[in-house]
């Protein structure tokens, strides 16, 4: 795929090394749907809905996690136990 035309149809503006990164990361991502054309699904039924699919569901277990601090001082900004955040309205 030309890395040009898809830069002309997003309309954004890459450098020449942009260009390079995005142009090996786009034929990454071709191949790989490519490979995934490749696949049989022939006799796979499609689901459009999760709640579609029988016995795929697991309980919900709470486990103690013991690491909580390290978390919590891990927060950029927080405010006694709590990440602190700009206010949204």
């Amino acid at each position: 795929m030309n890395i040009d035309e898809v830069i002309k149809l997003a309309k954004i503006e890459l450098k020449e090394d942009e260009k390079n990164l995005f142009s090996k990361q786009l034929d990454s991502i071709i191949n790989w749907i490519n490979e995934l054309n490749e696949l049989d699904t022939e006799n796979i039924k499609p689901i459009f809905s999760i709640t579609e699919m029988e016995n795929n569901y697991y309980d919900d277990i709470p486990e103690k996690f013991d690491n909580t601090r390290d978390i919590i001082n891990n927060f950029p900004n927080r405010e006694y136990d709590f990440i602190k955040v700009k206010k949204v309205i």
